[in-house]
């Protein structure tokens, strides 16, 4: 019996039935007529909601409707193939053809193709929430809400607390000595090559363009993308806070201590923000909020099909399906 929702597993199963039932019919005898032949009716008073009735199914308005709009074609010639498909599936039935095995795969095709369906529908029913829209949304953060960000170029004189004060002395005086030989430098390559001329002799010393950073210390390089989903790498407080006193393109830190060691930093770049409106923000990650709800949907009924129905596997069943006659290649 077919509900006013639509239509149900049991109609959708028996329309498999049919529609195999139809192409045997057809492949055996030649049967030339089309679906289109529009069986004998008989008008008849129904139940609320029902627009006809084959033995004991009810064809609804709802599954009319939908195969009008998804065939695009008009209400009463879908009617009739909604009547046509019952009657090839009470045909298919009566034989015995519902336990042949060919129309148990297709059945079983369709019924998990309209599952997952069904899930995908669910899954679009609802707005997006704030938590989900804001979940999305720190997953792409460098496409859709990012920060400004600096690019630096610095020069580090490796030492770290550890070491004792006269190490870390003697990098600091180290990175005085860079700090004076970039002094009025504004092009990065410059910046590295006079830093590496200065002597460092016992130390180990790191001159390097860096990526861009945002305030809060994360990366926002737009070329090295993070794989969406994963957290941003992020550099140092205490170097990020020297970085963003640099205001502008060219202009250096005096000698900086972190806990990488003593540091000369210059500005090279700042990088804009990209920052979309709450609304816009919203619409664009739509799509994917409704791939990820229908996605965890999906894994929550299979877990639990999966509990009800243990899958048993042949031990033997690669065996077995290797004895199964490949088809010939095409030549």
């Amino acid at each position: 019996m077919i509900g006013r929702g639509g239509r149900g597993a049991g109609q959708t199963a028996a329309i498999a039935i049919g529609a195999w039932a139809l192409c045997a019919f057809c492949g055996q005898w030649g049967c030339s007529a089309g679906r289109d032949e529009v069986p004998q009716e008989h008008a008849a008073a129904l139940s609320s909601g029902a627009v006809a009735r084959v033995g004991d199914e009810t064809i609804d308005e709802e599954t009319v409707r939908r195969i009008a709009l998804a065939q695009k074609i008009p209400v009463a010639e879908a009617k009739s193939k909604a009547v046509f498909d019952a009657l090839m599936a009470s045909g298919a039935r009566q034989r015995g053809l519902g336990n042949d095995p060919s129309v148990i795969v297709a059945t079983r095709g369709v019924l998990a193709e309209a599952l997952l369906r069904k899930i995908k529908e669910q899954a679009l029913a609802t707005p997006s929430t704030p938590e989900e829209i804001e979940r999305v949304t720190a997953d792409h953060w460098l496409d859709l809400n990012r920060p400004p960000a600096v690019r630096t170029v610095h020069a580090v004189v490796r030492a770290a607390e550890t070491d004792g004060p006269q190490k870390l002395k003697g990098a600091q005086e180290i990175a005085k000595k860079i700090s004076a030989a970039v002094q009025g430098v504004t092009d990065a390559d410059r910046f590295i090559q006079l830093a590496n001329g200065v002597a460092h002799e016992g130390f180990e010393l790191v001159a390097q363009k860096l990526s861009p950073v945002t305030a809060d210390g994360r990366v926002a390089d737009l070329e090295q993308r993070p794989e969406p989903g994963k957290p941003p790498m992020t550099f140092e407080k205490d170097f990020v806070t020297v970085a963003w006193r640099l205001k502008t393109v060219g202009e250096q830190s005096p000698p900086v201590q972190t806990s990488f060691g003593w540091h000369v930093i210059m500005l090279t770049e700042i990088q804009p923000a990209l920052i979309y409106p709450p609304e816009q923000r919203a619409a664009m990650v739509r799509e994917e909020i409704v791939a990820i709800r229908a996605r965890e949907a999906f894994d929550r009924e299979l877990e639990g099909l999966k509990k009800k129905n243990p899958a048993r596997v042949e031990r033997n069943a690669g065996t077995l399906m290797g004895l199964i006659g490949s088809p010939p290649r095409d030549r």
